[in-house]
């Protein structure tokens, strides 16, 4: 398999562009009509050139952030931020650490929007395509894991973030869906399949798997084994996913990812992950696995090496930093290891004073866990009817970022793309990076750049300790 056509065309120019000594990047977007801040990304050249994004796992901002002054016993909302949960629904609300309902995971497919949590029962509120995804929140059990606030002790690491720092109080997660779909758009820009003579281009809604079982597709390592793979589609028709079965002999499509567009603009990058599914995106990429060998960027480093190249200056322009285990990753059932990891990764990046100084860090969550969030998100997409999910926590970690500021600017995933696009000149990819909107003013580039604060709520995170967990009953 390859790039489609067009792809390989368009890189192709775009990169001899490049060569010939032209900007390296596609042509310039429209300016700011008179009056309009200029996006941050715009604005952070020749200040910003290592931007690290750190991807954790399945929770709202309420979640995190939300509180109320409702009921005795209760977190209170972040001050300053939209975070006060209505009082019809904190009377409901429980606090919960990272093991929520006695170990279990929150159902939170596509089809389970607002999932009730309890595995034995999966009941759950079906809300209609015409509706839109997650834009409901009546009807469901007063008991179920959605209506969770993270214990205040395990919320301190995220709040001296924030309070060090920056945090944003608008930030949408890119589907309503589970893991799968939101990490293809974290490192293609869309979760669709690419279009061949046989099959049309598919919107993928959840995790591949062998089909009749649990079991997670490898992408393509499975390629050229006799397996049958069934995916999850998003049903055109009705708006609902569903399986499809498929003997392609793995799941494994030739879409160029972000990392090919960084690749082609001359800008160096690395995927930090575990080797799981699906965390490790570009295991269902060929041009990543095949015969363009830029597997070496997308390689899984363990924490500690990972934490060695961050505290040695060594990361590139360019970082997904995801979790190296799944306790350290905040996701529900597992463990309550994920802010010692965050807090490490930063203090580690920033205990280097020359990538400190020109450093932008984004602290994200892949998707919603299947928690209550009160913010009704943005109208559903007409390209991808996956998303907007429900809002999620958003932190900003830099020298040029306003001490304690809450950024109410709209946002979401895409927008960490446009930001990348536009600081290094890397060419749109015309997915969701090019419906989302800019990232602006969340960066201060006129004042003093600040000293690096460490955060020191939590022990230093370590191997030994920080990836012992459960990983039973885990739904991504």
């Amino acid at each position: 398999m390859k790039l489609s056509g067009f792809v390989v065309l368009a890189l192709a120019a775009f990169a001899g562009v490049v060569a010939f000594g032209g900007s390296g990047g596609t042509p310039a977007r429209p300016a700011a009509a008179a009056g309009t801040p200029a996006p941050d990304g715009i604005l952070a050249k020749g200040h910003i050139n290592r931007v690290v994004v750190i991807v954790m796992e399945n929770r709202t901002f309420d979640n995190i952030f939300g509180g109320d002054f409702d009921v005795k016993g209760h977190p209170s909302p972040y001050p300053e931020a939209d975070s006060s949960v209505p009082s019809s629904i904190a009377s409901h609300m429980t606090t919960a650490d990272f093991k929520p309902d006695g170990g279990e995971d929150n159902w939170h497919n596509w089809w389970e929007c607002l999932a009730q949590g309890h595995f034995s029962s999966q009941t759950w509120l079906k809300v209609s395509q015409n509706a839109g995804p997650c834009t409901q929140y009546p009807n469901v059990s007063k008991t179920a894991a959605p209506f969770k606030y993270l214990s205040p002790k395990l919320r301190t690491t995220y709040w001296a973030i924030a309070g060090h720092y920056e945090l944003g109080d608008s930030f949408f997660a890119m589907s309503s869906t589970d893991s799968f779909p939101a990490h293809q758009y974290i490192v293609v820009g869309q979760s669709r399949t690419d279009q061949t003579k046989t099959h049309p281009a598919e919107t993928v809604a959840g995790q591949p798997t062998y089909a009749g079982t649990s079991s997670y597709a490898r992408g393509c390592v499975d390629l050229g084994q006799n397996v049958d793979i069934a995916f999850p589609k998003l049903d055109a028709a009705t708006g609902w996913a569903t399986l499809v079965d498929r003997n392609v002999g793995g799941e494994c499509w030739n879409d160029a990812t972000f990392g090919d567009y960084l690749s082609v603009a001359h800008v160096d990058w690395q995927h930090f992950s575990m080797q799981n599914a699906p965390a490790n995106a570009f295991n269902g990429f060929i041009n990543v696995n095949g015969p363009n060998h830029w597997y070496k960027h997308a390689f899984p480093l363990s924490g500690t090496n990972v934490l060695k190249v961050a505290a040695a200056g060594g990361l590139p322009q360019f970082s997904w930093i995801k979790p190296p285990c799944f306790p350290a990753s905040d996701h529900p059932n597992i463990g309550n290891h994920g802010p010692a990891w965050v807090e490490t990764v930063i203090d580690e990046i920033g205990s280097n004073q020359e990538q400190w100084d020109h450093a932008a860090i984004f602290v994200v969550w892949d998707d919603w866990g299947g928690f209550y969030d009160h913010r009704t998100p943005p109208p559903q997409r007409a390209w991808d009817r996956l998303g907007p999910g429900l809002r999620t926590p958003f932190l900003i970690v830099s020298p040029y970022v306003v001490q304690g500021n809450v950024a109410h600017g709209v946002a979401d995933y895409g927008s960490i793309l446009r930001f990348v696009e536009q600081l290094y000149n890397v060419p749109s990819m015309g997915r969701i990076d090019a419906h989302s909107p800019d990232l602006v003013g969340f960066f201060n580039f006129d004042q003093t750049p600040r000293p690096f604060v460490p955060i020191t709520t939590e022990p230093t995170w370590a191997p030994a300790a920080g990836c012992q967990g459960n990983n039973k009953l885990a739904r991504d």
